[in-house]
């Protein structure tokens, strides 16, 4: 079973260079890396093109900023591994993530996540209907089936928000088998940034357009699982629930 882990940036290098590392030490070796850099203005390029690992790294830099989704869409493409785990730049991956993620793939699962660390506290759910919400979490936790990936074409890249979410919907919807580790594999570090980490207006924009994609007789469901998410976010994040309060 070959790995191909993902990594998108922009411009901010000294964070990415602690996530190659965190690949790097990592137990299992990923066979090879992809980083994809949304036309970052610092160092970034520079770096990674006189990188050198203990696997292939193949680098790639836009012309223009795309965004997050539509850069692991373009690694999607390039990846030749059966397996991808995608890693944003600012977390980083706990030694055994990869080891313990391909023993249980080998058992025929499509998506394996794991817990996360934040805070110092872990964060991990048991699956749950999707449509009560994300019980998978940030993308950094996530290790897919390329194969499935690839059928369901990937991203949504016209949503403003809540992409990795709208992915497992259509993920369970072909038949995708998900197994949780509850051992916390990564390190969270949440942006401060509210145009990284989305806008109250981008969920809201984001919510309508899921909602438009399920079925009548679960909307009631799905409507239930889109507003914890909300709640979850407005909770955790001070620039979220800043800006949501001020333009309320």
């Amino acid at each position: 079973m070959k790995i191909t882990a993902v990594i998108t940036t922009y411009n901010r290098l000294e964070l990415l260079k602690k996530a190659i590392k965190s690949v790097e030490n990592q137990t299992l070796l990923p066979n090879e890396l992809v980083i994809i850099d949304d036309n970052s203005i610092d160092e970034t390029q520079k770096f990674c093109q006189n990188l050198l690992t203990k696997f292939p790294v193949i680098y790639f830099h836009n012309n223009k900023n795309m965004g997050a989704c539509f850069c692991r869409n373009q690694a999607i493409e390039r990846a030749s591994g059966d397996y991808i785990a995608f890693l944003d730049d600012d977390d980083e991956w706990e030694k055994d993530k990869l080891l313990e993620q391909k023993k249980i793939a080998e058992k025929g699962f499509d998506l394996i996540y794991t817990a996360t660390k934040f805070n110092d506290k872990i964060h991990f759910h048991n699956p749950f209907p999707i449509t009560f919400g994300n019980f998978v979490g940030i993308t950094s936790t996530m290790m897919i089936n390329l194969k499935i990936l690839r059928k369901i074409g990937g991203f949504d890249t016209n949503l403003p928000a809540l992409q990795d979410y709208e992915l497992i919907i259509r993920l369970i919807k072909n038949g995708a088998r998900i197994k949780g580790i509850k051992i916390p594999l990564v390190k969270y570090q949440p942006s401060n940034n509210i145009n990284i980490s989305g806008s109250p207006q981008k969920f809201f924009v984001a919510s309508k357009i899921i909602l438009s994609k399920t079925a009548f007789f679960v909307k009631p469901l799905q409507f239930i699982g889109l507003f914890r998410i909300f709640a979850q976010k407005f909770a955790k994040s001070k620039e979220f629930r800043k800006t949501f309060l001020q333009r309320s």
